[in-house]
């Protein structure tokens, strides 16, 4: 069993280890603090809102049909809201969703292949 004055000294140990690892912190939040331009950071987010924005309008203003909705459930086998949200995502364009599904299923087929040859 550790003595008492085992059990002080490693807890003295940590609280100085603690210490340092926060003035660590500290000190780098010091020199970000001095880089970080806060006028800068705002406009990115204004354009970043408008942005948003515009695409919450248009993705609302998108004709979206059951059928279609139907289509890309079945082809993809996905949830209807998947398929509905895909479609939104692309202006409810049916065969460029379907493009952009292949798209994506193309790229995890060629990641999975050079994962499965490591």
């Amino acid at each position: 069993m550790e003595s008492d004055s085992q059990v002080r000294e490693v807890k003295n140990c940590e609280r100085e280890n603690t210490k340092k690892q926060l003035d660590d912190l500290n000190i780098s939040n010091d020199t970000i603090s001095e880089s970080f331009d806060s006028s800068k950071v705002e406009t990115s987010l204004k354009a970043a809102i408008k942005a948003f924005e515009k695409d919450i309008e248009n993705s609302s203003n998108a004709k979206i049909l059951p059928e279609d909705i139907k289509v890309i459930s079945g082809l993809f086998d996905v949830s209807l809201i998947d398929a509905e949200n895909t479609l939104k995502v692309n202006d409810g364009n049916l065969n460029k969703t379907i493009e952009s599904l292949m798209l994506d299923f193309s790229e995890f087929r060629n990641s999975f292949k050079k994962f499965m040859r490591l």
